[in-house]
């Protein structure tokens, strides 16, 4: 969730039921507090201390024994309903498999290993990439090296893969999902999971000395999703060589249904004639293409001028 931008004020009376996110007014960073109200004598307005909290390993909250003035500040609840069953019954898509997805997977189990989750042998708990907030799973979202990269797959998604026009990012980008009862299409699902697998590889060698470009992560991710992709025609293609060659006429028959269906479920990327012959759509190369101009003009750009 993007707290800056979608932040309300929680009523005082639920304050003391759940943990509420402190945003700075100037930088936008944001800390995490546990917002307790005291019970003043009658007449009086009450009054809210926020217990500035930090998270273990295990994402369970403590209290600093600080606390957080709020001056400057702008309260927000921290709630985000997830259909967890929706996403977990979303593993493994026809264009993802279990590799594909094994850092996304880990991002949403926070599994992942970011600076935060480390508070007493990690001193610099700063992002790797902007190096001014706190390198948390939910800033790999918000990032402003990362946003870039989130807005262009999900231009790709609704451009090419008949994704919503107007999804919400933290939402898309962690879970998938348009809202809460409602998945993202199968193939804009399995475009974000190939991507997110690889920005996490290149997020974590920046400590190696490793320079993120956004737009090498974009070009990557795209041809990682067009090899899904081939590979997904090539499977139709098999089907259709087994039912050439099979002599049980009836399973023949059912395979013929089955292998129709599965031609155009990917219609707006891939294109499958009744022979099992695949051709990637326009829409998809062209938008190859422009990633990987787009990326060599990124490295040019990065050179040193020399005199």
């Amino acid at each position: 969730m993007n707290l800056w931008e979608a932040a309300e004020a929680p009523p005082e009376s639920d304050l003391t039921k759940q943990i509420v996110a402190v945003i700075n007014y100037d930088t936008h960073e944001i800390s995490y507090a546990y917002a307790e109200v005291d019970s003043p004598p009658q007449g009086q307005a009450p009054t809210i201390t926020y217990h500035e909290l930090w998270l273990d390993t295990s994402n369970r909250p403590h209290r600093t024994g600080n606390t957080i003035d709020p001056t400057g500040h702008m309260i927000a609840s921290t709630e985000f309903d997830v259909n967890f069953d929706l996403v977990f019954g979303s593993f493994g898509t026809e264009l993802s498999d279990a590799t594909e997805e094994r850092q996304w997977r880990k991002y949403v189990h926070r599994a992942l290993n970011v600076r935060n989750r480390n508070p007493a042998h990690l001193e610099d708990k700063k992002c790797r990439l902007c190096g001014v907030a706190e390198e948390s799973m939910l800033h790999l979202v918000e990032c402003m090296h990362c946003k870039p990269l989130w807005k262009k797959c999900l231009t790709f998604c609704r451009d090419v893969l008949e994704g919503p026009v107007r999804p919400q990012t933290h939402r898309a980008i962690i879970f998938n999902q348009e809202n809460y009862d409602t998945l993202l299409p199968e193939a804009a699902c399995a475009f974000i999971r190939h991507a997110f697998n690889i920005f996490y590889h290149d997020f974590a060698n920046v400590d190696k000395g490793f320079m993120f470009i956004w737009q090498r992560v974009y070009y990557r991710a795209l041809t990682s999703f067009r090899s899904a992709v081939r590979r997904y025609g090539g499977k139709i293609r098999l089907q259709y060589t087994h039912r050439l060659h099979t002599s049980l006429t009836e399973v023949a028959g059912k395979w013929s249904q089955k292998t129709t269906l599965n031609r155009k479920k990917f219609a707006s990327i891939i294109s499958i004639d009744q022979q099992g012959n695949s051709t990637l759509n326009d829409s998809f190369t062209a938008a190859i293409d422009q990633a990987y101009s787009d990326l060599k003009a990124e490295e040019n750009r990065q050179q040193p001028r020399r005199l």
